[in-house]
């Protein structure tokens, strides 16, 4: 299975949200004061091939990954205080991020497979760094929203903890819009029927590297390496 997917951290409270590409089926999974649903978390991530997001490598993955890792410990605690070891581990990601360091788990040792669309558009370029709510707003998306509350503050009460699920799924189906779009099935004249995954795919088997989150720049860097070693290459290298 194959999902959209993204994340809610804060100061005492943790929310997994995905959505089936193929299917639309979704799930969530908290962990908070209210609930603890942190073993159906785990049982649910076996199941997945493939996780699609925004940033997702540098931040969500990362989260995930840690999740995994310590899956052992966290299963011994109560959800209050893996709420707040989450939250420790998504401060240090970010921290991570805003310093220019290399995230804590590389892409290679993710256990499950990510898709990053802010990669394949080369948004993570400073020049062309997109926020995902700026994204939605270029796409005229019918309901930008902001988090219901800040992200030190906690979730006390069922109330608030419904506003942070309809925040998460609003930026979920934005998500899966843009995925539509990178897909080519838009009207959009520039981008319809273009598949930028299908090419990642093919350049991936073509050429021998994982294309899957390179920019197109990027990807013509890689072939003009790989075309210019084997123009230059002497006979008998090989």
């Amino acid at each position: 299975m194959i999902v959209i997917y993204d994340l809610e951290v804060l100061s005492n409270y943790f929310l997994y949200y995905d959505k089936n590409i193929e299917t639309g089926e979704e799930h969530l999974f908290e962990i908070s004061l209210l609930r603890n649903e942190l073993k159906d978390l785990l049982s649910h991530l076996l199941t997945l091939k493939g996780q699609i997001g925004y940033n997702n490598i540098n931040y969500d993955s990362q989260i995930i990954q840690y999740i995994i890792n310590n899956q052992k410990k966290l299963l011994g605690l109560s959800a209050e205080e893996v709420s707040g070891l989450i939250h420790d581990q998504s401060q240090l990601t970010i921290e991570k991020s805003n310093n220019n360091e290399w995230p804590q788990f590389n892409s290679r040792d993710l256990t499950i497979n990510q898709l990053d669309l802010l990669r394949v558009w080369h948004y993570d370029n400073e020049a062309r760094r997109c926020a995902l709510k700026w994204l939605q707003y270029s796409m005229d998306w019918h309901n930008i929203e902001d988090m219901p509350i800040d992200h030190t503050q906690g979730v006390y009460d069922e109330e608030t903890s419904l506003k942070v699920r309809s925040y998460c799924k609003n930026d979920i189906e934005s998500t899966y819009k843009f995925y539509r779009i990178t897909k080519g099935k838009t009207d959009h004249p520039l981008y319809k029927e273009v598949d930028k995954i299908q090419l990642r795919k093919d350049v991936s088997k073509e050429f021998g590297f994982n294309a899957l989150n390179f920019s197109d720049v990027k990807i013509g860097d890689e072939i003009n390496k790989i075309n210019y070693i084997n123009a230059t290459e002497k006979p008998g290298m090989k």
